[in-house]
C-alpha cells in the first residue's frame, strides 16, 4: 500500500533538517499542507517513531480527517437541473444570462450570490449528470482552419 500524502510530510517535518518550504518542494505538496502537518506535531508532540509506526490510513484519519462541507446556506443554491434544460430548449440562451438571473434572484432573497466562475462549473458538472454535454467525433488533423 503507498504511503498517504500527510504521512510522507509528517515523517519530513518530524526528521528535521528542512524547512516548510523545501519539505514542500521536494514532496510535491502544498505549503498550506505542510504548515499543517507541522501543528499537527506540534499539538500532538509527535516524534518520527511514532509516526512511521503509524498505517498511512490511521494518520489521514486521526490528524487529517476528511470533513464533508456541505453547500453554505448564506448562498442561494440555483436549480441547476431546470437551469440546464432550459439552456437545452434554447442553445443560444448564454450562461451569463442564467448567471445574472441568479444574481438578481439571491439579492431578493437576501442571499449571497456564486461567482461566474463557480456557477459555471456547478453547471457543466449538472451537465455532464444529466448527459446534456456533446462529444464531438473527429480525425485529428482532418480539417485546418486559417484564420
Amino acid at each position: 500500500m503507498p504511503m498517504s500524502k500527510y504521512k510522507r510530510i509528517l515523517l519530513a517535518v518530524t526528521k528535521g533538517g528542512m524547512s516548510q518550504s523545501e519539505i514542500a518542494a521536494s514532496l510535491h505538496a502544498s505549503k498550506r499542507d505542510v504548515s499543517a502537518a507541522a501543528r499537527v506535531v506540534r499539538e500532538h508532540s509527535l516524534t518520527f517513531d511514532q509516526v512511521s509506526a503509524m498505517d498511512a490510513a490511521a494518520v489521514d484519519d486521526t490528524f487529517f480527517p476528511r470533513e464533508g462541507r456541505g453547500p453554505d446556506p448564506a448562498y442561494l443554491r440555483p436549480d441547476m437541473a431546470a437551469l440546464v434544460e432550459r439552456k437545452r430548449r434554447n442553445r443560444r440562451l448564454p450562461i451569463k444570462l442564467l448567471w445574472a438571473e441568479h444574481c438578481e434572484r439571491a439579492a431578493e432573497e437576501g442571499k449571497l450570490s456564486y461567482s461566474y466562475h463557480a456557477f459555471c462549473e456547478m453547471f457543466a458538472a449538472e451537465a455532464e449528470r444529466l448527459g446534456a454535454t456533446r462529444h464531438f467525433e473527429h480525425e485529428p488533423g482532418a480539417k485546418c482552419y486559417i484564420d
